[in-house]
């Protein structure tokens, strides 16, 4: 299953900051053939970081678990050829591609490298404005709310988070490209979480939707995805997808099955050991055993 992913990447200094977010910080960088791409270091504030060790019981998974790492790549992987599909998008939006994973030495953490994209967040409508398009509104109604419809489908539980149900910051992991002609698109460009889906702005979404799905998977939500439903999904012959993509898509699934239960399924105690042992912290051999 490893065999599916890419060599680690081996970043550069010195490279222009792009953003701050709760789950990790992201830079412009190099790749192949000097096509810009974007890191993203994995880290967290000190207080994401507190709700992260009280209900996860370790900072930031993916900033120190590999697997978690790997489940990002593929989630990405299996992702964006459906949100561009014709039964999904109709390509509307499109998700920024994993390009590669890495470990990053300054910040002693994983990272993840993804599609640059040169695109803009969407234009703030103020009221007492004179009327005009409404990209705040256009986001919400017409790509994140069939969006988020998708992903409840395929079985992308932890995924609606990052699409907006309930995250008052949700906006921010979306910007749209236009080209010269006038063409536009959305782009998805961050879909991990910083902190479990327990924190919705409304908060009859927590009851409705996250407390049962915390339920379902026996945890607290943080990019579950239901993989036995997935895996299902990429089957039904309805979706508009080519016969190599879905082969190479059921391969992801089990891929992104093994690793997710590699993640998930780490006691508590074990989680919040070899995160400080990844991050350099010396321990006793001994509580590992």
């Amino acid at each position: 299953m490893i065999a599916t992913l890419p060599p680690p990447v081996i970043a550069p200094r010195d490279e222009p900051l792009l953003g701050v977010g709760r789950s990790g910080i992201v830079f412009r960088s190099t790749g192949t053939a000097d096509q810009p791409v974007a890191r993203k270091v994995f880290d967290s504030s000190w207080l994401t970081r507190l709700v992260q060790y009280v209900l996860l019981g370790a900072s930031n998974p993916y900033a120190w678990n590999i697997h978690a790492v790997r489940c990002a790549f593929l989630r990405r992987r299996i992702l964006a050829p459906l949100v561009e599909s014709e039964t999904w998008t109709g390509g509307r939006l499109r998700v920024a591609r994993a390009l590669g994973h890495g470990w990053d030495d300054h910040y002693k953490a994983y990272q993840l490298h993804t599609e640059f994209s040169s695109g803009r967040p969407p234009a703030l409508h103020h009221p007492l404005a004179r009327q005009g398009h409404d990209e705040v509104r256009e986001l919400l109604d017409q790509v994140l709310r069939p969006l988020r419809a998708h992903l409840a489908e395929a079985g992308f539980d932890g995924q609606l988070w990052q699409a907006g149900l309930g995250n008052p910051v949700a906006l921010s992991n979306f910007l749209l490209e236009e080209d010269g002609d006038g063409n536009r698109r959305w782009v998805w460009i961050d879909l991990e979480a910083g902190v479990p889906a327990l924190f919705p702005l409304h908060l009859p979404t927590l009851w409705r939707h996250y407390l049962p799905l915390c339920w379902k998977h026996r945890r607290p939500l943080f990019d579950d995805v239901d993989c036995e439903r997935l895996a299902a999904y990429v089957e039904d012959p309805r979706l508009t997808l080519d016969a190599d993509t879905r082969r190479r898509m059921v391969r992801d699934v089990a891929a992104l099955s093994h690793h997710q239960r590699a993640w998930k399924e780490q006691p508590r105690l074990l989680r919040g050991i070899r995160s400080q042992v990844v991050k350099g912290m010396k321990i006793d051999r001994r509580w590992l055993v």
